[in-house]
């Protein structure tokens, strides 16, 4: 889940992800642009899903939660690249946090 998190924010920052939701923003609203939106998040979300479902044992419902938690987390992560914090500190921070997640929801064995 780190590796996913550093990746989404590492490629956010060099490619400039404000400018691609800037874009779709100045498209009218029609549901062709909202199923492209969909298809390119659900593409995101699915091996993050496919982590946590296997980290937690299958359990439908908190890999559902730590997904969206996850998602959320880089989400923030972007706003704050856009605000101008540098991606070193944004990267450490989202991926600590996710790390936290990982080490708190992870089933002892």
């Amino acid at each position: 889940m780190t590796a996913w998190v550093s990746a989404n924010l590492r490629q956010a920052a060099e490619s400039g992800h404000a400018w691609l939701i800037d874009a779709v923003r100045a498209v009218p609203e029609s549901a062709a642009v909202s199923v492209s939106a969909d298809a390119a998040h659900s593409g995101l979300r699915e091996p993050l899903a496919t982590a946590w479902s296997e980290l937690l044992d299958g359990d439908a419902e908190r890999s559902r939660i730590a997904t969206a938690i996850t998602f959320g987390i880089v989400e923030t992560g972007f706003g704050q690249l856009e605000a101008g914090v540098p991606v070193t500190i944004v990267e450490e921070v989202c991926r600590d946090s996710v790390l936290g997640m990982v080490k708190r929801l992870s089933p002892v064995t």
